[in-house]
């Protein structure tokens, strides 16, 4: 078994290989210079210097001890050749696989502005994008952030609890707009105004000021603003060109079919560079997020030893703000009807129902409130419940819920 990524997909399926039956070698291929680590910290603890990625292993001690698993440290697979089975290393090795799994993650966005880049001009995908950023981001320094998404608000409170002056650029009319309802979005931005952050929504980012390091940017509407740091947060694009350049499907990431496999039956997918074909009908969806990569990495690991079991879990993601969090159970989307709820401590829940169909739940607040309440929500999605919007105001109790829906 051999397998092309060291993030949480590739970890999770490297561990879960051995308790479900594979006593063969195998081998996991990272391509950073130090052991795999945990990610979400990246924007918060990493960047705040609180802990090193040594600290947030993803790898357990005693997965390394056994001789027949095989780690390769900085190294790339350069080609697949699928007719022998084999993969070419960076290092003039070359591996034989049963099965192969993809797990090579995405690399942030960035943006062409027709230049070379001054110093000063960062993404934040990795732990030396984190360590160089939380380096540069001291008292008094002024950071810039282009994109409202989870991410550029993580680094944003991170940076604003360091004494950084931050504002925040987005093309949208408001935030977080892939993820949450305006009316949550509203509220995440009325909490980092408190904590002194500025925003621009509605406009873009025009030019950069600065030859040798970034000196601030010009916007379209024609507004420049003095920066000491520019972090480019617009998303990430899957690392798809290995498995394009062997032949594989390819729409929006690694397309895979409800077991996780390719269009080559010897080779997965999973984590932020799978493309999962939910229904024919539709393009397939790709999900970037960290209980995805755990949820995938476990169930691919099966199906790579035979198992046929279909990838059926909602997708679940979170998102510390200050002391509050972002949390959202399954597929979120703009085009949804929201019916809104209030929560404990000022929290909100929206309910996002296609036509008479639940098909997300989102919430914003204190955790405890937060969690309680998409984990009702998902426990409906996983069961396939559908509560008419004004149930989902009328009971005492989110729990109350699941009660009205297994009595219909």
């Amino acid at each position: 078994m051999v397998i092309i990524g060291a993030g949480h997909a590739g970890c999770r399926a490297a561990q879960s290989l051995r308790p479900h039956g594979w006593a063969g070698p195998i081998h996991l291929i990272n391509g950073e210079e130090r052991a795999p680590y945990e990610r979400p910290p990246l924007s918060k603890s990493v960047l705040l210097q609180q802990k090193e990625t040594s600290q947030i292993p993803l790898l357990r001690s005693a997965w390394l001890e056994d001789d027949t698993t095989f780690y390769h440290e900085d190294v790339r697979v350069t080609t697949i050749d699928r007719t022998q089975k084999t993969l070419a290393l960076s290092n003039g090795q070359s591996l034989t696989y049963e099965s192969l799994l993809i797990a090579t993650g995405a690399k942030p966005r960035t943006l062409d502005f027709g230049r070379t880049l001054p110093a000063g001009v960062m993404t934040l995908r990795s732990a030396v994008h984190a360590e160089a950023l939380g380096d540069t981001l001291l008292a008094g320094k002024r950071l810039v952030i282009i994109g409202g998404g989870l991410i550029g608000l993580e680094v944003a409170a991170s940076a604003v609890g360091k004494g950084c002056g931050v504002t925040v650029i987005e093309t949208a009319p408001r935030l977080l707009a892939r993820v949450v309802p305006t009316e949550i979005a509203s509220e995440v931005r009325k909490d980092h105004e408190a904590a002194g952050i500025q925003f621009r929504l509605g406009t873009s980012v025009e030019g950069i000021v600065g030859d040798a390091y970034i000196k601030g940017v010009r916007l379209s509407s024609g507004e420049e603003i003095p920066c000491d740091v520019l972090l480019v947060s617009i998303g990430v694009s899957p690392e798809t060109a290995l498995a394009e350049a062997s032949g594989l499907e390819i729409d929006n990431g690694i397309v895979v079919d409800e077991f996780l496999r390719t269009s080559d039956p010897a080779i997965f997918a999973a984590g932020d560079v799978s493309s999962i074909r939910r229904d024919e009908s539709l393009r397939p969806q790709r999900l970037e997020c960290w209980k995805n990569a755990e949820d995938q990495g476990e169930l691919v690991a099966r199906n790579m030893l035979g198992h046929q079991v279909a990838y059926e879990m909602v997708p679940w993601m979170w998102s510390d703000q200050f002391d509050k969090v972002i949390q959202a159970a399954g597929w979120p989307a703009p085009d949804q009807a929201i019916t809104l709820r209030p929560l404990a401590s000022g929290g909100i829940a929206a309910f996002h129902h296609d036509r008479e169909t639940l098909v997300a739940v989102s919430a914003y607040g204190a955790i405890g409130v937060v969690a309680k309440a998409v984990r009702v929500g998902s426990t409906m999605l996983q069961r396939g419940m559908s509560p008419a919007p004004a149930t989902v105001c009328a009971v005492a109790d989110l729990r109350e819920l699941l009660q009205v829906q297994q009595a219909a």
